[in-house]
């Protein structure tokens, strides 16, 4: 998908929802952003592993595999999937399958590169799971890249009392009111005709642990297609995560 602008903010917002390593790079490769998965998993800061710090969680062996396809995909521009181990926080290398895209403007030119990395040291052995593993990768991509190029696309974030902690813009036109009149805010408060259909959706995610995923919602104008993600931070359930897309008949300025 080729578009000028960038969505950045609901990119980084909606990475935090998916429960593999992400990652965003200049159009040079340089790691920007990773979301909270991979430090936690690293168990080092973000700091420690922008721009091209992160090698430090290749195993040895696999750095020339690391450098072949740093150089094909500087030679192609071209979307690459590979394998190789990165070093957990307890100090053990892992398997990953890795996929990297890049974004392209109008014209072509790359605007950023994005990469998902997904632990496949349990299912190594069995191809139909390694096949899985990369099509995981590929759709978390696919989707993230859609939240890039796509202003259509709500987010928000809140915590367990289901106060709003983040919130796109796009999700706060369909409520008709401004970011700053959500965050640090209840839902309930907030949307407090909307709260009664959509608390049971919440509620579920924080109980079981679980996603649920596209369910049809009505809002004051029209329905809306609506996916309720847990999220975690240092591998304890720390909220929920929404994903909000005006069905066809629905007015997208406002909900």
């Amino acid at each position: 998908m080729r578009k000028t602008e960038l969505s950045v903010d609901g990119f980084s917002l909606a990475a935090e929802f998916i429960s593999h390593m992400v990652w965003m790079s200049t159009a040079d490769r340089m790691v920007e952003y990773l979301n909270t998965h991979a430090t936690d998993y690293a168990g080092l800061p973000a700091r420690k592993l922008l721009e091209w710090g992160w090698i430090l969680l290749v195993h040895p062996s696999d750095l020339e595999r690391v450098r072949l396809t740093r150089d094909l995909v500087a030679r192609t521009e071209a979307s690459v999937r590979t394998e190789f181990r990165l070093r957990r926080f307890d100090g053990q290398y892992r398997w990953h399958a890795i996929s990297t895209r890049p974004v392209l403007d109008d014209h072509g030119k790359i605007l950023k590169w994005i990469g998902a990395a997904v632990d496949i040291q349990d299912e190594r052995r069995n191809d139909a799971d390694l096949r899985v593993a990369h099509r995981e990768a590929e759709e978390a991509l696919i989707f993230l890249e859609s939240l890039l190029t796509d202003p259509i696309i709500g987010l928000s974030l809140v915590d367990h009392d289901f106060r709003f902690l983040r919130i796109n813009a796009t999700l706060a036109a369909f409520n008709r009111l401004p970011v700053a009149e959500h965050v640090g805010q209840l839902i309930s408060d907030v949307l407090p005709a909307l709260w009664p259909q959509i608390e049971p959706y919440y509620r579920r995610v924080l109980e079981t642990g679980q996603s649920v995923l596209n369910v049809e919602v009505q809002g004051s104008s029209g329905v809306f297609l609506e996916s309720y993600y847990p999220v975690a931070v240092h591998g304890e359930l720390s909220g929920v995560g929404a994903i909000v897309v005006p069905g066809r008949n629905a007015d997208r300025p406002a909900r």
